[in-house]
């Protein structure tokens, strides 16, 4: 593991933090005292005594970034009525050779390989529409195997862990502006706070343009060994911590998740009256959703 900063002021005593890789992740999950054996309740990682890991079952059941699924390639039951996992992390693969995806590799040879080499630990493989593969384990160790294939299939692939089950940000709300991102961050630095960014929101101006307006949210990033207070002091204020969970991308041509209306190839949609148009087409107010009671009449 990565030389890390232990002590909650060690961003003020001059040292940069350093963030956590994939690898680091596994190994303090490895670390922490789980009580999965206990519970077994799928996606918990690790005991919310440590506070250490909190949350990470919302985050995979609530926010999967990863996971733009439209095909999945069951091929474990068999191994799910001998032992049913009790932690799920997913791993997701993705091929390096240019305009090439998994969904020109054959199925069966990627089962093939990843239950040749990991036998029980694969709980199942995902495919998502980008063509990304996501190969979810029941155990740390088989995760950092993975993190180490470099092919798959006889592809060159490359692998790594989901941001969202690293981050570990909480959200305040009605600061007042006059507090800088810089001031709160150097305060809030014995909380384990890394980050401090406060929300804005974008207004578009005569010339085309785009404004950016403060707002009274703030997104606090703390280390991911740390577990979220429940408050934290800026100034003379408290504030209560919650936690924040990012939405996920969503293309505002198509309005599916996980890519961007810059490389959408799919057929406009509208997000108002779910028409094949754009959603700049109508506006909000000036559609009227048919009701049960319009039938009715």
């Amino acid at each position: 593991m990565a030389n890390h900063l232990n002590s909650p002021n060690d961003y003020i005593n001059g040292q940069a933090y350093q963030p956590w890789d994939d690898k680091d992740f596994l190994n303090f999950l490895r670390t922490a005292e789980c009580d999965i054996a206990r519970r077994a309740v799928p996606y918990d990682m690790a005991s919310q005594s440590l506070g250490a890991v909190e949350s990470r079952k919302r985050k995979l059941l609530g926010k999967r970034d990863w996971d733009d699924t439209v095909h999945e390639i069951d091929f474990s039951n068999k191994y799910r009525k001998d032992s049913p996992p009790r932690i799920i992390l997913p791993v997701v693969f993705r091929i390096t050779e240019k305009n090439k995806t998994f969904w020109e590799i054959d199925p069966n040879q990627i089962a093939e390989d990843l239950v040749g080499s990991l036998q029980k630990d694969v709980v199942y493989q995902r495919l998502s529409r980008r063509g990304q593969l996501t190969v979810c384990v029941n155990n740390v160790d088989a995760a950092i195997k993975l993190l180490d294939v470099k092919s798959l299939a006889g592809v060159c692939v490359e692998a790594h862990i989901p941001p969202s089950l690293i981050k570990n940000e909480g959200k305040i709300i009605a600061v007042p502006y006059r507090y800088s991102e810089d001031q709160m961050l150097e305060e809030l630095a014995p909380y384990g706070v890394v980050g401090v960014r406060r929300e804005v929101k974008a207004r578009k101006v005569e010339n085309g343009g785009l404004t950016f307006n403060p707002r009274g949210g703030v997104i606090l990033t703390f280390k991911p060994e740390v577990a979220l207070p429940s408050r934290v002091h800026v100034g003379q204020y408290v504030f209560p911590v919650e936690e924040y969970l990012e939405a996920p991308m969503q293309c505002f041509n198509c309005m599916r998740f996980g890519h961007s209306s810059k490389i959408c190839r799919a057929s406009p949609r509208c997000r108002h009256c779910a028409g094949a148009h754009s959603y700049k087409v109508i506006s909000r107010y000036a559609y009227h959703p048919q009701t049960v009671l319009d039938l009715v009449r």
